[in-house]
C-alpha cells in the first residue's frame, strides 16, 4: 500500500532530520521556513489516512487493516501538531535570541501549503472521528499566511503612495477571493463529501442512550454489522460506553440472546434483509422502527424487544 510505504519513507527522512537538528551544531541560518514542510508532510499523510478510513468499496484485506489505519492516522496528525510549536520556537530562537531580521524572502512561501494541509487534515479527521474539537481546529486556522503580510510590508516600504494604494487594493481583492474559495472548498465541498461518506453513528448513539434512559442495559444492546456500514466502536463512543462491543452476526447467537427475558435493542442496516427476516422470526413481539436520519441515505432499522415476564 502506497500510503504505508510513504509513511515508512517519511519516518526514515524525519529520523535523519531530527538527528541533524538535535545532535549536530545548528546555526540560526539553518532554522528556515522549510522546517514547516516536515509538518506539512505529516499533515498530508493524516489527510490521506482519513480518505482510507471513509473508503467503502475496498478489498477485504484493507477493511481488516482499518483499526490500524485509524491509530496511525491519529498518531501522524499528533506528530504534525507537535511540530507547530517546535518550529515556532526555532523562529523565536533565530529572530528573537540571535536577532536575525525578519525580512521577506521567497522561501517564506513554504509556510502556506503545510498550514493549509494541516487545516484540511484537522477538519477531515475531526469529521471522520466525529470529534468536534478537531473540527474546531480546522475551522479556526488562520488563512492569512505570513508571506502575504511580508509582501505587503515590502511593497509598502518600496512603493510610492499611488503604488501603495493599488497594492493594497489588489491584495485585498486576492485575499477576499482566496478566503471565499477556501471556505467553499474546505467547509462546503469537503464537508458535503465527508458527510456523504460517513455513517451517522451519532444518531445511533442517541438511540442507545434513549434505550438506557428507559431502563435498558448496555448488555442488551446489539449491533448487527454489515459490510461498509457503521463502526461499532464509534457507536459505543457516541453512546457514552466506549468499552461496549456487542456485535452479533450468527443466527445461533441471536437465538441464544432471545432466551434472556430482558428488554433488548438491535441496530440493523436498512438494507440487511436477511438479518431483518431472521430477527423478525426470533422476536415476533418486537417493535420495528426505521430511523429517519437527517443525512440522506443513512437510515437504519431499530428493533426494540420488550422484556418478558418470567413465571
Amino acid at each position: 500500500m502506497l500510503w504505508g510505504l510513504g509513511i515508512c519513507l517519511y519516518g526514515i527522512f524525519v529520523t535523519l532530520f531530527c538527528y541533524r537538528i538535535f545532535f549536530l551544531n545548528l546555526r540560526p541560518e539553518d532554522a528556515s521556513p522549510l522546517m514547516w514542510v516536515i509538518m506539512g508532510a505529516a499533515a498530508i499523510s493524516a489527510n490521506a489516512g482519513t480518505g482510507l478510513i471513509v473508503a467503502e468499496d475496498v478489498p477485504a484485506f484493507l477493511m481488516a487493516q482499518k483499526p490500524f489505519i485509524d491509530g496511525v492516522t491519529l498518531m501522524i496528525w499528533s506528530w504534525a501538531t507537535w511540530w507547530i510549536p517546535l518550529v515556532l520556537l526555532f523562529g523565536i530562537w533565530k529572530h528573537g535570541v540571535h536577532k536575525r531580521p525578519l525580512e521577506y524572502e521567497p522561501i517564506i512561501w513554504s509556510l502556506v501549503f503545510p498550514l493549509g494541509m494541516y487545516t484540511v487534515a484537522s477538519l477531515r479527521l475531526g469529521q471522520v472521528a466525529d470529534f468536534e474539537p478537531l473540527v474546531w481546529i480546522g475551522q479556526l486556522m488562520i488563512w492569512v499566511a505570513l508571506p502575504l503580510a511580508a509582501v505587503l510590508q515590502r511593497l509598502w516600504q518600496l512603493g510610492t503612495r499611488p503604488g501603495r494604494g493599488l497594492a493594497l487594493l489588489v491584495a485585498a481583492g486576492l485575499l477576499l477571493l482566496a478566503v471565499a474559495n477556501n471556505y467553499r472548498w474546505y467547509f462546503v465541498t469537503y464537508d458535503a463529501e465527508t458527510q456523504e461518506a460517513l455513517w451517522n453513528t451519532g444518531e445511533m448513539g442517541a438511540v442507545v442512550r434513549a434505550f438506557l434512559a428507559d431502563g435498558g442495559s448496555m448488555a442488551d444492546v446489539y449491533h448487527v454489522p454489515f459490510p461498509y456500514w457503521a463502526d461499532t466502536r464509534n457507536i459505543a463512543i457516541e453512546a457514552g460506553h466506549p468499552r461496549w462491543n456487542q456485535v452479533v452476526t450468527e443466527p445461533g447467537e441471536m437465538r441464544l440472546n432471545a432466551e434472556d427475558p430482558a428488554a433488548k435493542l438491535y441496530l440493523i442496516y436498512y438494507n440487511d434483509e436477511v438479518s431483518q427476516k431472521l430477527l423478525s422470526t426470533i422476536y415476533p413481539a418486537g417493535t420495528w422502527q426505521r430511523y429517519d436520519s437527517a443525512r440522506a441515505g443513512k437510515d437504519f432499522w431499530v428493533l426494540y424487544v420488550p422484556a418478558r415476564t418470567v413465571p
